[in-house]
């Protein structure tokens, strides 16, 4: 299990994950930010190989009603979590079989850019 919080600063706890092809992963997001006055929601969100990350935050930021996940990019996503809200957890499993480097990254409105990270499949 691997477990993630969202810190204050917009990051993820976890901006790197090493793990074994083939094997389940369960992923857990719970979103520990807390503004005054403001829902700060966030998810993860992985994506396949070679996805564009910022065409693919750029459809997100317009596809409210899908909560944030593009169906214009399904096919380039592994797994995500809902959007969570402050002290909320959510859980993801999924499997990776081929090896390399996976982004992950929060698909809520402008916060792609400092909140992502990669896994390794070996």
């Amino acid at each position: 299990m691997v477990n993630g919080s969202v810190i204050f600063n917009l990051r993820f706890d976890k901006e790197l994950f090493k793990i074994k092809r083939n094997r389940k992963i369960v992923l857990r997001l719970k979103n520990i930010v807390s503004l005054k006055g403001m829902p700060m929601l966030h998810n993860v969100v992985i994506l396949q190989k070679g996805t564009d990350i910022k065409k693919f935050a750029d459809e997100a930021r317009n596809a409210k009603k899908e909560g944030y996940i593009p169906s214009k990019f399904s096919s380039s996503i592994i797994a995500h979590t809902k959007q969570v809200s402050a002290g909320k957890t959510d859980e993801i499993k999924f499997t990776i079989a081929k090896p390399g480097v996976y982004n992950y990254l929060c698909s809520f409105p402008k916060h792609w850019g400092s909140m992502q990270g990669q896994i390794v499949v070996k």
